[in-house]
């Protein structure tokens, strides 16, 4: 909502089971007077476990407050998601005074023939049309059990569209459907009503991953630097950590250390030490190499890009051999990034024309390369190759990257990982427009870049 904008002139009403965390409660009371013009919190007087009984009470509480205003609301669950920029001044214009929103018809013999979906708007009186029918229906959502008092009353709308799926089951969204999709995975383009302004339901945030793509809004906030490690390279990480401390860099985005559960306890806190005096908020997360993985970087990379879709944040896979070169680098990847229109960014190898592995990924990464996601007898960044296509900004003059050093010079393919002792005149062969070189495994270009 606060990236769609168009709420500021609105006021909103949070209300909260009271089983739910305070601090929760009054993050989200916070988050909403940033955006609309005053914000709300009430709670029910105590917690209720089953849904309808507590959707409910939750409605009933919403309602009260508005009668006791005299003014009409727009229900809004979790799950009901806006779809567009003015998406309530649209709702708003056109809602009438008395009950808004999609009626369907149920086809089913326990429910009256037809239903307005909750998610509505309600007039001021709401409360006194549908609360004897919640009080004779405990175990039946108001919606429901208040449709023949509602309907007469009701105007519909292609403004709000409503689709429940099947019964756990909710609706999941994805670019484009393929025969290895769920059944219960819908595209934009077929089942989203092109006039609708709100869309109930979908759970799993696939929907606002995909509209952001769409309105080219970026996941909120920076990206999350992923630092992958495991035994055999966390000594590097380490020495590459303490270089980034020398650096002095700015402490503006979160890191994410992710590591195979084999890993030394030690070598684990002691990233977490060095990663929390350079990054400004530390997440962690680990996994386990499936047994006989040809490609064990393959599957440390597919734990992280699950893990930042349920997280909803883009990230930089940073590996230990991939070397900042600039105090602001982050400055400069995230500014490039927020400028992209493309999902994926960062280099692209010269002569194969895949994007290097270290790189930019968006958080709806496993919905934008599901093949990829599903192969670990490959490199991932070569295997997702023509599943990204033309979706990748390439920024090789900013992070250089060489695979190795031939004939005396830094290569993109072949030869010996790079060295930069003193005295070798590779390093004036890195962009002076770089900001990170990617891959160094003797910290030899850390020390030539202190010296």
């Amino acid at each position: 909502m606060s990236q769609l904008g168009g709420v500021s002139e609105y006021r909103c009403l949070l209300v909260a089971d009271a089983a739910v965390q305070w601090s929760k409660a009054t993050a989200a009371l916070e988050l909403a007077n940033g955006m609309f013009r005053i914000a709300t919190l009430l709670t029910t007087d105590e917690p209720i476990q089953s849904w309808r009984r507590g959707a409910n009470a939750l409605w009933l509480k919403a309602a009260q407050f508005a009668k006791e205003q005299n003014e009409p609301f727009l229900w809004l669950e979790p799950d009901a998601v806006p779809l567009k920029r003015g998406w309530l001044v649209g709702i708003d214009k056109m809602k009438g005074s008395g009950f808004f929103g999609h009626v369907y018809d149920t086809n089913n013999p326990e429910f009256p023939p037809q239903v307005m979906s909750g998610i509505g708007v309600y007039p001021p009186e709401a409360i006194d049309v549908i609360k004897p029918y919640i009080d004779a229906a405990h175990n039946q959502s108001w919606d429901v059990s208040a449709a023949p008092a509602m309907l007469p009353h009701t105007t519909p709308t292609r403004l709000i569209q409503h689709f429940w799926g099947q019964p756990d089951l909710a609706p999941t969204f994805v670019q484009t459907r393929t025969p290895d999709c769920p059944a219960n995975a819908f595209t934009i383009a077929d089942n989203i009503w092109p006039e609708a302004l709100i869309f109930h339901r979908t759970k799993d945030g696939s929907l606002i991953r995909l509209l952001r793509r769409t309105l080219n809004l970026s996941a909120p906030g920076n990206f999350v630097v992923v630092l992958p490690f495991c035994n055999l390279d966390a000594h590097l990480l380490i020495k590459n950590l303490q270089w980034m401390e020398v650096l002095g860099m700015a402490r503006t985005h979160d890191c994410l250390i992710s590591y195979d559960r084999t890993t030394i306890p030690e070598s684990v806190q002691k990233v977490g030490e060095l990663a929390a005096r350079v990054f400004n908020g530390i997440h962690r997360t680990s996994y386990s190499v499936p047994h006989g993985t040809r490609f064990p970087q393959t599957a440390a990379w597919h734990h992280a890009a699950w893990h930042m879709q349920k997280a909803d944040r883009n990230w930089l896979w940073m590996e230990p051999d991939a070397v900042p070169l600039k105090a602001n680098w982050l400055d400069v990847l995230q500014t490039i990034y927020d400028h992209s229109s493309l999902p994926f960014c960062g280099p692209v190898v010269e002569g194969a024309s895949h994007l290097n592995g270290t790189a930019i990924y968006p958080a709806n990464t496993p919905d934008l390369l599901p093949r990829t996601m599903s192969h670990t007898n490959n490199a991932w960044d070569v295997e997702a190759k023509d599943e990204m296509g033309r979706s990748v900004k390439d920024i090789g003059h900013i992070f250089f990257c060489a695979w190795g050093i031939k004939d005396g010079k830094l290569n993109p393919l072949e030869g010996e990982s790079p060295s930069f002792p003193p005295g070798t005149p590779l390093l004036n062969q890195i962009p002076k427009t770089a900001v990170v070189f990617h891959r160094c495994k003797d910290f030899s270009l850390q020390e030539r870049l202190m010296s």
